[in-house]
This record gives structure tokens, C-alpha cells and sequence, in this order.
């Protein structure tokens, strides 16, 4: 299922995924990042796109990369319709946990 990339009028201005990210996810230890991706397409077992954000702990992945996952590791959704934005569940959980001063930033 590929988005239509080539619509005039874009009918979402964001859509992108959270997901886990590790360079090695069988070592416990290792360290895990929550990083988004967009340009979503999915072919009903593996998620592709390509990643937003840019990694402070891994090496495997970097911002503007290329990325596969399966649908196991997407934990967050952002849809964003003009200025009116849909799920980010998890920016939400972040930010109630902090005080007005930092929200403003």
C-alpha cells in the first residue's frame, strides 16, 4: 500500500511513524531509540521509509536514511491536517510530564 506522493493538494502535510530503533536489538544491553519515520509505505509485512530524526546512541542509522521495519517495532503515529494534528500519543505522555517552561520551548 504506497501513498500517492503526487497529489496536488497533499491531503496530510505530516504522516509518520514512531519506531524502535537499535543497532543490535538481540543484546539486551544495547541502546534503543525512539525516532521518527515518514514517507510510510508497507507491503503487509514490512514498513519502509525514511528516518526524521537523528540518532544520539547508534551508529546503524542516520537522519534522511532508508529505513525497514517490521510492524512490530512502530509504537506511535503522527497525522497532521493544517494545523490540527492527530495522535503523537506518545509527545503527549512526554509533555505532561513537564513543566510550562519547557513545554514553551
Amino acid at each position: 500500500m504506497a501513498l500517492d506522493f503526487s497529489r496536488t493538494v497533499p491531503a496530510l502535510s505530516l504522516a509518520a511513524v514512531k519506531v524502535a530503533f537499535s543497532d543490535d536489538f538481540a543484546n539486551p544491553d544495547a541502546p534503543i531509540e525512539q525516532m521518527w519515520v515518514e514517507q510510510i509505505d508497507f507491503d503487509g509485512t514490512t514498513m519502509t521509509g525514511v528516518l526524521l530524526n537523528s540518532p544520539t546512541a547508534l551508529a546503524s542509522v542516520s537522519e534522511g536514511d532508508k529505513v525497514a521495519f517490521p510492524l512490530e517495532r512502530l509504537n506511535d503515529w503522527i497525522g497532521v491536517v493544517g494545523a490540527q494534528v492527530y495522535g503523537a500519543h506518545t509527545v503527549q505522555v512526554i509533555r505532561s510530564s513537564m513543566d510550562a517552561e519547557a513545554r514553551s520551548h
